[in-house]
């Protein structure tokens, strides 16, 4: 391998790592927020702007889980802009 190689290979690494502690602090993040919010109301706010209430349930890699009117929904983290407790 050249030294360009050797670079691209390497940029390729950094830009992998990356990723993963990103990944591993979200996961903290979203983690901290569902031991201080399970149980409590929290507000959902979709891409389009619309929102939901409910009973934070769950959080997991891909979704949200609420409970509203005694009823569980699964909200999939690709249409939600944020969330909040009330």
């Amino acid at each position: 391998m050249n030294k360009t190689e050797n670079k691209n290979e390497l940029d390729k690494i950094i830009k992998t790592l990356e990723e993963r502690v990103h990944s591993i602090v979200s996961e903290d993040r979203e983690g901290n927020f569902l031991v201080d919010n399970k149980g409590k109301l929290v507000e959902i706010i979709f891409m389009n702007d619309d929102t939901v209430r409910g009973e934070l349930l769950d959080i997991d890699r891909t979704r949200v889980v609420l409970k509203k009117d005694g009823v569980e929904y699964f909200f999939y983290k690709h249409a939600i802009k944020g969330y909040r407790k009330v």
